[in-house]
């Protein structure tokens, strides 16, 4: 996939997250890592409302025009291109590449929309490097799809395909492709599904990975971690789950 700079969606990222931290935690000066955070729309929220400072932000992400425009944005907040594979978004990558951080670096590590378009082994790896450079008492947030982002995602891949030359665009797929799950389901490119021990073309186009939330949560909890989900009422929020331990 090519490059590409997220959309700026004003007040969709920072009121969730502050609907999932605990009561009485102020997000004010902290330390945050915003990895899959593209362009900064977390940052754009948290500037807007004066709760985050853009020297205190980092952005990690596989996409370098992203952060190009951030920094053009905020030029004394932090950026990291981070080279990691993913079949559809970082063709040239390294595979499981560990965080450059050190351990214990961020007060709130926050993931959103980085493992519902990668693998479930790269959702295991992410854990365990999301926790590593978390803070001890520390917030660690990634996200999840729900039916109704799945139908959201389906509509957005016929209406934006053509983006991509020579593609013919569009998907037969429907939300019903999904309901069935008993533990992930992936959609690759135009149609094509495949489950938990199936390989994803290391040349993909597009890639989106939907998790069973019963199957997903015992599998975080069997790592060791309590989980509290924040759901949205809009369609095509993600929703959000606290690591906690």
């Amino acid at each position: 996939m090519s490059t590409c700079i997220f959309p700026r969606v004003a007040n969709e990222r920072l009121p969730q997250l502050l609907q999932a931290i605990p009561e009485g935690y102020d997000i004010t000066n902290k330390t945050i890592l915003d990895y899959g955070g593209n362009r900064g729309n977390l940052l754009e929220d948290g500037d807007e409302a004066d709760m985050i400072d853009p020297s205190n932000y980092t952005s990690m992400d596989v996409d370098p025009d992203g952060l190009e425009f951030l920094k053009k944005l905020y030029p004394t907040t932090n950026t990291i291109h981070y080279d990691r594979y993913n079949p559809a978004y970082r063709h040239q990558g390294i595979p499981m590449l560990p965080f450059p951080q050190a351990d214990d670096t961020y007060d709130i590590v926050y993931s959103y929309s980085v493992n519902t378009h990668s693998s479930w082994q790269d959702y295991v790896f992410d854990i365990s490097e999301m926790t590593r450079v978390c803070k001890p008492g520390g917030l660690v947030f990634t996200s999840k799809f729900e039916l109704t982002c799945i139908q959201h995602m389906l509509d957005k891949r016929v209406k934006d395909w053509d983006i991509f030359e020579g593609d013919p665009g569009g998907t037969d797929r429907t939300v019903s492709d999904f309901q069935d799950v008993t533990d992930v389901i992936y959609l690759v490119d135009n149609n094509t599904l495949l489950n938990i021990d199936d390989q994803i073309p290391q040349q993909s186009k597009y890639l989106i990975t939907y998790y069973n939330e019963g199957w997903l949560l015992n599998q975080i909890h069997g790592m060791g971690y309590k989980t509290e989900l924040t759901r949205s009422d809009k369609p095509r929020i993600q929703t959000l789950i606290r690591l906690i331990g």
